[in-house]
């Protein structure tokens, strides 16, 4: 697939991070930048997912996904704050 980008926009918006907080904190904000721009109708909802391989580090996808949930969670309290 990247070697088929010509354009390198794939190559952009590819992150590396150490930790799925991080992954998540930089997603959400990246989407809240773009949202911020456009308004949506209410009862839109915007979609949050890993949507990336995690190379063996989590026993299985419910693992990931409690993680990938608690690290949404933590940063839905900070916006909070």
């Amino acid at each position: 697939l990247l070697s088929q980008n010509k354009d390198g926009k794939i190559l952009d918006v590819l992150i590396e991070t150490d930790s799925m907080q991080k992954a998540v904190i930089m997603s959400f904000n990246d989407a809240k930048s773009g949202l911020a721009r456009r308004p949506t109708p209410e009862g839109d909802l915007i979609l949050l997912s890993p949507a990336a391989a995690s190379f063996n580090l989590f026993t299985d996808e419910f693992a990931r996904g409690r993680v990938f949930k608690q690290a949404f969670l933590n940063l839905k309290v900070k916006a909070l704050k």
